[in-house]
């Protein structure tokens, strides 16, 4: 999986002032699945209206 033409290594979740960083050792078809589920996931929290 590529984002603007650079390969999807990692995922860095900033949560306050902590920083996690995971999904380095899976497989391609885990990333492939995991990239898929996130974008899918923010794509549903970016389209729900808010107030």
């Amino acid at each position: 999986m590529e984002v603007d033409n650079q390969p999807i290594r990692t995922c860095n979740l900033q949560v306050g002032g902590q920083n996690y960083r995971f999904g380095s050792q899976l497989k391609i078809p885990e990333q492939e699945w995991f990239v898929s589920e996130v974008g899918d996931f923010v794509g549903k929290v970016l389209s729900i209206p808010s107030g």
